[in-house]
């Protein structure tokens, strides 16, 4: 695995939001509180680590690839 629980617990917790983005209109604060961020700042920066993006810019590149 490589990778230390926690980093596995955050890894997972960010695939998990990327679902939520994709499939629900939920918003971002809603998401980080859904997949278990307790602040949607650390949510915010643990999604742009992953994705190189923010979870709203992630949201709009995906809504307009879909179109």
């Amino acid at each position: 695995m490589h990778m230390t629980p926690y980093d596995y617990l955050i890894k997972y917790r960010i695939k998990k939001s990327s679902e939520l983005l994709i499939s629900t209109d939920y918003t971002i604060t809603e998401i980080a509180h859904r997949v278990g961020f307790n602040h949607a700042n650390h949510f915010i920066q643990s999604f742009k680590k992953y994705h190189k993006r923010t979870p709203k810019d992630f949201r709009k590149f995906r809504n307009e690839f879909n179109d």
